[in-house]
């Protein structure tokens, strides 16, 4: 950024809706240097806010996702205007398997983040699972979950899939924590015996370690929405085989476009997974991943395609997931 320390960018989507974006100088990563960048985080936020109150008055309610580093500023606007304010939290932090464990944070982290959730008016995890999570670090926390939302206007149902292969796919970010290369090692056994599938892998592709000669896999890097459903449209099957999740949203998306998955039981996804739409399997067990992905090539007629689309963007669309926001939004309001 040069010399200067802050420079901030309007960018208008719609007359309803305004992205305010500040842009700070990186600091590097030493102990000093990261609680100077979490105190220049707080006031330009903080700033912001005083511009906004300033020019259209007090909002009625604030709404943070994720507790961590927003939910400061949301205490701070409680504690100063007495304005409410709820969380949607999806962070698989709070999860023990997760690599980065909430527990094994600094105390100032823990503390912040307790403040945070005590303060909120409502809390609403993406599961029911993350919700009693979350409530085994703050005792008695009021919380509703509300799904994750889907734009179901790319993400649905078309027969676009091929009569000559059986086609699995996995899109992720393919961080450790995802296990592709776990996926990669079930594919290359269930290959071996029904040579007629194939495995497509999307993501970061400079985060994936395995070296690919089979001629079945594809990998693809990072790409549009609108080309991830095409790809997801195209397949048979969506596999994950995380270490932790919440409520993916990927696996929200291959329901819609019709697709069965297979997933580790892990976070919520056991929340979303029904043996109409998918199978459940042990994580890290590779294994059964295998076995199951050939039980799902052999078995794949007892899964409708297009009632798992109809099902889930039924649950997952814009309006659905609105409505249930808006209803959370106007009991608090009912309550002031």
């Amino acid at each position: 950024m040069g010399k200067k320390e802050t420079e901030e960018t309007l960018i208008e989507k719609s007359p309803s809706l305004r992205y305010h974006i500040v842009l700070y100088r990186k600091r590097n990563d030493k102990i000093h240097n990261r609680l100077l960048s979490l105190l220049q985080y707080f006031s330009q936020y903080k700033r912001l806010a005083k511009q906004h109150i300033a020019a259209h008055g007090l909002p009625d309610i604030v709404h943070v996702h994720i507790a961590f580093k927003d939910g400061l500023v949301a205490l701070w606007l409680k504690r100063k205007y007495g304005i409410p304010y709820i969380v949607t939290e999806h962070w698989t932090l709070y999860h023990k398997n997760n690599g980065a464990d909430f527990r094994k944070k600094s105390f100032l982290f823990k503390f912040l983040v307790k403040k945070i959730l005590k303060n909120a008016t409502i809390i609403l995890p993406v599961s029911k699972q993350l919700g009693d999570t979350l409530q085994s670090i703050v005792p008695n926390l009021q919380y509703k979950p509300i799904a994750n939302v889907v734009n179901t206007d790319i993400f649905n149902y078309k027969n676009l899939v091929s009569e000559n292969s059986f086609t699995f796919i996995h899109v992720s970010s393919l961080i450790d924590l995802k296990n592709p290369q776990v996926i990669i090692e079930a594919f290359e056994k269930v290959n071996a015996q029904l040579t007629f599938t194939k495995l497509v892998v999307i993501g970061e592709l400079n985060n994936l370690k395995a070296k690919i000669s089979n001629s079945n896999i594809e990998l693809v890097d990072t790409i549009s929405n609108d080309a991830v459903a095409n790809y997801l449209q195209k397949a048979n099957a969506f596999v994950l085989f995380s270490s932790a999740e919440n409520q993916p949203c990927v696996l929200l998306e291959s329901f819609c476009c019709g697709l069965p998955v297979i997933s580790t039981a892990v976070g919520g996804v056991p929340e979303i997974i029904t043996k109409e739409n998918g199978i459940l399997i042990e994580p890290g067990n590779v294994n059964q991943l295998a076995e199951k992905m050939k039980y799902l090539v052999k078995n794949y007629q007892q899964y409708d395609r297009k009632k798992i689309s109809e099902d889930a963007i039924a649950q997952y669309n814009y309006k659905k997931i609105g409505a249930d926001i808006n209803d959370v939004y106007s009991d608090i309001l009912n309550i002031k």
